[in-house]
């Protein structure tokens, strides 16, 4: 029950924090005011982490948590979430239309996750700030204009993936 409590508190912060990225967008939102809630979300998250892991001793790590929501098995796990989608009329009332089932990957950030591990692990190889030959062959280049929605699942992991890496290169 904790772990999937720390997922589902997990996803909805990034939902909201989402939101209110997207009223900095568009909304003008000020983004001192997102930069501050992040700040707070990651606060709630390191907290919620605390309390779940209390229950873990000797075993703090994604994986661990990742292998106790799945039971080892993501594919099955996958059938048994699941999330109501709901429908706007006219009047701002939400009405439940259909079922659909949650890409438990993406809901858990297993791709963000292995993606600044494959970054950490290719870092500590050079450790001159440069990717090596064989991340740079994995992730050069990035094209700012791909066309998401036209792109398949795999495509889009893949130009996150790269986008992911290239950045914490630039950042780090």
């Amino acid at each position: 029950m904790a772990v999937r409590s720390y997922f589902l508190d997990c996803a909805s912060l990034r939902d909201y924090l989402q939101g209110i990225w997207h009223e900095v967008a568009y909304d003008g939102l000020n983004s001192v005011v997102a930069g501050a809630l992040v700040q707070l979300a990651f606060g709630v998250v390191k907290q919620t982490e605390s309390d779940v892991f209390a229950d873990f001793p000797g075993q703090v790590s994604y994986e661990t948590l990742e292998r106790i929501i799945t039971r080892g098995n993501t594919q099955k796990a996958e059938k048994e979430f699941s999330a109501a989608r709901h429908a706007l009329v006219p009047d701002d009332q939400s009405q439940e239309s259909d079922e659909a089932f949650v890409d438990l990957k993406e809901y858990m950030l297993s791709d963000a996750y292995r993606n600044l591990v494959d970054f950490i692990v290719d870092y500590q190889k050079n450790r001159n700030g440069f990717p090596t030959m064989k991340m740079l062959m994995h992730t050069t280049p990035w094209d700012p204009g791909f066309d998401l929605q036209q792109a398949t699942k795999e495509e889009r992991l893949e130009w996150r993936r790269v986008y992911t890496i290239n950045w914490l290169y630039v950042t780090w």
